[in-house]
């Protein structure tokens, strides 16, 4: 059914004698009308009631965004007096306490992200483009929800939300502290009087982190003919209140917290958590945060903070411009200042996805892969599934792409919201490809995410390596690598009169977690053997006790002399303990750059830090001459060098602690933290590695 409170001024209703309200589909076709006198006088105004019903509608909901044009008309006998249209969308929306949010009888899972209006020439003033841009952008994140954090966003914004298919929490304007009710009752009827006819809106929030004045509480009601709920973000932060409505909110809990806040009868819903700063929160963590979230009764969702850094533009020195993010107050978005994606936006894009599969193929992979549905209205049967086998270059070539030796489509299976199945094709004979991926498209056409798995070692192929009696030099072809009075340390490497940076290695690479934990090794046995054609191999093992930030082992390589790199990986954005997903495996190249992110640089993906998946990796030196790293275990992480981090003062809980060397080989690497919570109270991931024994590795080096 629909019901319209149409209001006159009393000029309008002199004139007029009836309003009619006529339904409009997105064809343009009528699908039913109603009418009512121009009769009923209040206060020199008229308010006229409309009711119609309207069978076989298609609902609303962040997966099915169907929208209605409601076409009012007031009418002087058969002329038109007036006209004007409202969009909105057939929804419904309850808070079943202890139970979930239901849309149209649905439960569904907020899946969200803050956001400002914001853009480095502009501030907060947007343009209707950019404000649908950035709706844009939390869709392809597979968001399928947003805060307005803390202000009523502008109007094109929220159009773009009912067109796209976004839940909207529409927020009352301020910060941490409240209106008088004289201020405050104003601007509540002004804002909800505004927004109240888009169905992308859920909520109304009153106010942000205890800035809410209970005598307003019942005005966003007064002038909402829905009456849609009411939220209180972060009950508690000023005041004991902790559940308001059913629905907990609360804020930057860790990890021990939030799992305690879902164990409760409460809904769970964190309007901020995860907040981000630098390379640190939002991605970092989230596996562990939604995991427990989604797997408890009363986990409904919860919104990251931020969506981009924000900085306004500065004019530098020698008229240079810049931007400032205000120290460690605004760099804490997914994306920066101009929405270059960060990495952690991708982990995002990944765990958000409503179809998700296994990080590895089956051990009888022939076609078949289980499959999760983790959409809360469509059946996967409505998402196209296509499929390609690769080959992917190998290190000795150029460029980065793969060739495609086969593709096609899936048959997209039955499986229905919330539950899981199985997707199946017939597979050609791959023992050509290194790689299959698997793609799936939305109702509407966007893409919801590609998944990369390798069909083979993807190791390239090694010459015999023969380990000499001699302790040093070793020589193949016209590389000599010279080890020091050891035996074990490169104490250089020439080929006729050059001279390769690579020196100082290898060595023990233990980071300790702290004083009191810290971790002990030594490194037990190197062992070094030359091959053919400049190839070296390396093997080695090393004793580690205690909790370990990072383990393995590093070498010195000047920064400077590294202008680029082409790799086989995950990539192509670095990892952290606590964010590994988001990357896809393939051939990548990226020249070298100093991007402190969220800081500094803007040059995204970062260049330097830790790199997962690698199977080999080529650098590229200032003097033409290139070092190929292969790890005989994909399964260990390398180092390319150490990013230079904010400074110090600044950097919170994202302080993380790398090797002294600059190209390591990793059996464990750090996790980062939040702005407000430090990496081990963040979950299982966050952890330092505890480790109590011996460990160790294989490498080759290649010279060129």
């Amino acid at each position: 059914s629909v019901r319209a409170k149409v209001n006159m001024d009393s000029k309008a209703a002199s004139t007029a004698s009836e309003v009619t309200m006529e339904i409009i589909d997105a064809k343009g076709a009528v699908i039913t009308t109603c009418s009512s006198d121009v009769s009923a006088r209040e206060n020199d105004a008229t308010v006229v009631m409309l009711s119609t019903n309207a069978s076989a509608v298609l609902t609303w909901s962040a997966e099915t965004p169907h929208l209605y044009t409601a076409r009012f008309r007031l009418l002087d006998g058969d002329q038109v007096v007036h006209e004007t249209s409202e969009r909105f969308g057939f929804r419904t929306i309850e808070v079943r306490k202890g139970d979930g949010i239901y849309v149209n009888g649905k439960r569904i899972t907020l899946k969200g992200v803050n956001r400002h209006s914001f853009r480095p020439e502009s501030g907060r003033a947007l343009s209707i483009a950019q404000n649908r841009e950035d709706a844009e952008l939390l869709k392809e994140m597979n968001c399928n929800a947003v805060r307005t954090s803390h202000y009523p966003p502008d109007a094109a914004f929220l159009d773009a939300a009912d067109e796209l298919g976004l839940y909207v929490i529409d927020e009352l304007p301020g910060w941490q502290a409240s209106y008088s009710t004289h201020a405050g009752e104003p601007l509540v009827r002004e804002m909800v009087e505004r927004d109240r006819n888009h169905p992308s809106i859920l909520f109304w929030s009153n106010g942000n982190e205890g800035g809410w004045n209970d005598d307003l509480n019942n005005d966003f009601a007064r002038w909402d003919l829905q009456a849609r709920p009411l939220l209180h973000t972060f009950p508690g932060f000023w005041r004991g209140e902790s559940v308001f409505n059913g629905v907990n909110t609360r804020h930057y809990q860790d990890y021990v917290q939030l799992t305690r806040m879902l164990a409760g009868d409460a809904l769970v819903m964190p309007t901020e958590f995860l907040h981000g700063l630098y390379d640190g929160g939002l991605g970092a963590g989230l596996r562990d945060y939604w995991d427990a979230i989604t797997s408890s009764p009363v986990g409904a969702g919860g919104f990251l903070w931020v969506l981009a850094d924000e900085g306004v533009v500065r004019s530098g020195k020698n008229g240079k411009p810049s931007i400032d993010v205000a120290g460690n107050l605004a760099p804490d978005g997914l994306v920066g200042p101009h929405h270059e994606r960060e990495g952690s936006y991708y982990t995002v894009r990944k765990i958000f996805s409503p179809v998700q599969f296994e990080d590895s193929l089956p051990t009888d992979f022939a076609g078949v892969l289980p499959v999760v549905n983790a959409y809360d209205f469509t059946n996967l049967r409505d998402v196209a599934f296509g499929w390609r086998l690769l080959r992917l270059p190998e290190w000795a070539d150029d460029g980065v792409e793969p060739e495609v030796v086969a593709s096609g489509t899936a048959a997209s299976p039955d499986v229905a919201p919330r539950s899981a199945g199985r997707l199946a094709w017939e597979l050609p004979r791959h023992q050509a490809a290194d790689a299959l991926v698997v793609t799936a498209t939305d109702p509407s056409g966007r893409d919801v995410g590609a998944w990369v798995w390798p069909l083979k070692s993807l190791r390239p192929k090694l010459p015999e390596a023969k380990r000499s009696r001699e302790a040093m030099p070793l020589t193949s072809g016209d590389v000599t690598l010279k080890l020091d009075a050891d035996g074990r340390t490169i104490q250089s490497v020439e080929c006729s009169e050059k001279k390769y940076p690579l020196t100082g290695g290898p060595r023990l690479a233990l980071g300790a977690t702290g004083p009191s934990d810290a971790a002990t090794g030594r490194l037990r046995s190197v062992r070094w053997s030359a091959a053919e054609d400049g190839w070296f191999r390396l093997e080695y093992s090393y004793e580690a006790r205690g909790k370990a930030a990072f383990a393995g082992v590093t070498f010195d390589l000047p920064p400077d002399t590294v202008t680029s790199s082409r790799w086989l990986g995950i990539g192509p954005y670095r990892v952290w303990q606590n964010r590994l997903e988001g990357g896809a495996l393939g051939v990548w190249e990226l020249k070298a750059n100093e991007t402190v992110t969220g800081w500094r640089g803007w040059l995204y993906p970062e260049f330097r830090g830790f790199f997962a998946g690698v199977r080999w990796m080529t650098l590229d030196l200032s003097d033409g001459s290139k070092i190929t790293l292969v790890p005989e275990d994909p399964g260990l992480y390398v180092q390319r060098l150490t990013p230079t981090p904010p400074p110090r003062a600044l950097r919170m809980h994202t302080a993380v602690d790398f090797p002294d060397g600059d190209l390591s080989v990793l059996n464990v690497i750090p996790a980062i933290g939040t702005k407000f919570i430090a990496a081990p109270k963040l979950g299982p991931q966050g952890q330092p590695a505890t480790l109590d024994g011996k460990y160790g590795g294989a490498l080759w080096l290649h010279f060129e």
